[in-house]
């Protein structure tokens, strides 16, 4: 409902009763959470003149997906917040990235090409290339002075992993990404 501190109602759903939740029943209360969640971003995004994303591209789960990070300043407090990773049915290329990036934008903050200063990638080819990836369509979307860095923690990321394939073999190297990837899930 807008207001600040606005609770979710409970006992409307039946999950306030003693015994076993239902899968549904937490499934809906799931959703309502984020729903909560989105609408609180979006309140803030309002409220604030410029804004910055991080974006990680991955597939080393079950689904493809695109992760959004998000920071901002507001009422002198800063907000770094990790938004969502939506899945990516299609390849990750620029344009598909780009898609993504923009209908989640577009969702969030209706004015998002004005506040849009900064997007941080982790230097792969379909985010930084110069003509039709991610990042440079994004600048071309937005006002003069944005700008996207390449996260240095990425490069080392990308360093490491080399270093490892070249030690261990890349079936090692797959093998640790996945237990990674299933424990971050």
């Amino acid at each position: 409902n807008g207001r600040r501190g606005a609770r979710i109602n409970i006992a409307a759903f039946g999950l306030h009763q003693v015994g076993t939740v239902s899968r549904p029943k937490v499934t809906r209360l799931v959703c309502i959470c984020c729903a909560n969640s989105f609408q609180i971003i979006s309140e803030a995004l309002k409220h604030v003149w410029a804004f910055s994303i991080a974006l990680d591209g991955g597939n080393k789960s079950s689904v493809p997906y695109l992760d959004f990070h998000l920071w901002f300043m507001l009422h002198h407090t800063l907000f770094n917040i990790h938004l969502c990773a939506c899945p990516m049915y299609e390849s990750h290329t620029g344009d598909n990235m780009t898609a993504l990036t923009c209908w989640l934008l577009d969702a969030l903050c209706t004015d998002w090409k004005n506040k849009l200063i900064t997007v941080t990638t982790d230097g792969v080819l379909n985010m930084t290339g110069c003509h039709v990836r991610m990042a440079t369509q994004l600048e071309r979307l937005s006002k003069p002075g944005f700008y996207w860095i390449w996260c240095a923690v990425h490069q080392l990321d990308l360093l490491v992993q080399d270093g490892l394939v070249s030690m261990f073999g890349e079936n090692f190297v797959h093998v640790i990404q996945g237990i990674t990837g299933h424990l971050r899930r």
